[in-house]
């Protein structure tokens, strides 16, 4: 799948807020609520979009959070060792 800028901002705009409106992306990436609606249910339809849902707000209770997107080869015993580590490091 191409992805343009447009679909990097529209999915950076919907990482920040799940709920906001074709109208209030529109205004946020500078395009038409036709095509912004239309980007949207192309990335829902395609698979790139799969639920969209709130996460709220930790620094309001004073934690930190760090997003990571990663891109990871099939290989289920490294994949397994990276799990743990992970987990061991809450």
């Amino acid at each position: 799948m191409n992805f343009d800028a447009l679909d990097r901002k529209l999915l950076h705009e919907l990482d920040q807020n799940a709920r906001a409106s074709y109208a209030e992306l529109a205004r946020k990436v500078r395009h038409g609520s036709d095509i912004v609606r239309y980007r949207v249910e192309r990335l829902l339809s395609e698979g790139t979009i799969e639920s969209c849902s709130v996460i709220w707000d930790a620094r309001r209770i004073g934690m930190c959070i760090y997003k990571s997107y990663l891109k990871l080869r099939p290989d289920r015993k490294r994949l397994e060792v990276l799990i743990q580590k992970l987990s061991r490091s809450n």
